[in-house]
């Protein structure tokens, strides 16, 4: 889990985490561009026995998947 002196940004460059699941809400402009929503970001932390939602950032988000790329599997 992220740091509280660490941003999102930070955390989500981060080359050495564990693999992660994010929930990201998408929507579709005029233009055909996917943009994710504000608020609409999520990810799992997994607790132990609980698994919660964490809000993240979700304009650092939608920089990882831009920079990153995204993979369908």
């Amino acid at each position: 889990m992220k740091k509280d002196n660490e941003s999102w940004s930070q955390y989500l460059n981060n080359k050495n985490v564990r693999p992660k699941t994010f929930n990201v809400t998408l929507q579709r402009n005029r233009t055909g561009e996917f943009e994710v929503v504000g608020g609409g970001a999520f990810m799992e932390h997994n607790t132990g026995g609980s698994v919660e939602l964490v809000r993240v950032d979700a304009r650092d988000l939608a920089r990882a998947i831009r920079n990153n790329g995204v993979v369908a599997k």
